[in-house]
């Protein structure tokens, strides 16, 4: 694959982030400021939302993928996600907790850093088939 083709699927991988961003984050204020759920909940059931909407949009349009064996790719795919989910949880307790930051603000900066390390893994190893 060209660094032209790793390139377009990574802005396609983040076309699909941006949706997550928007599906995340308003799970995450509604549940949080609407409903009174604690902030690490919160952004539990908000970042598995975006999961969903993740592994459809990745599968279908960033790597087109139509044949192949789609429980294996779930598997690893909620793999990935999980231990962005552990990361993503992580960092917004250090920031919440010990740095005392806004709940909102470290969800936003938790999406920030967890997506290289996605981006990655969901390419070379959840859909290594693509060529």
């Amino acid at each position: 694959m060209t660094i032209a083709s790793n390139i377009r699927l990574f802005l396609k991988f983040c076309l699909v982030g941006c949706s997550n961003v928007i599906v995340t984050l308003t799970a995450f204020y509604v549940l949080y400021n609407f409903l009174a759920i604690n902030y690490l909940i919160a952004s539990i059931i908000a970042y598995s939302l975006g999961i969903v909407n993740s592994f459809t949009w990745n599968r279908l349009w960033t790597f087109q993928i139509r044949k192949s064996n789609v429980k294996r790719e779930f598997i690893r795919f909620l793999t990935v996600n999980l231990i962005g989910l552990g990361m993503n949880a992580l960092i917004m307790f250090l920031l919440v907790e010990i740095i005392g930051a806004n709940a909102f603000v470290a969800q936003v900066v938790a999406i920030g850093l967890v997506l290289i390390f996605n981006f990655s893994l969901v390419r070379y190893w959840v859909f290594s088939s693509v060529s």
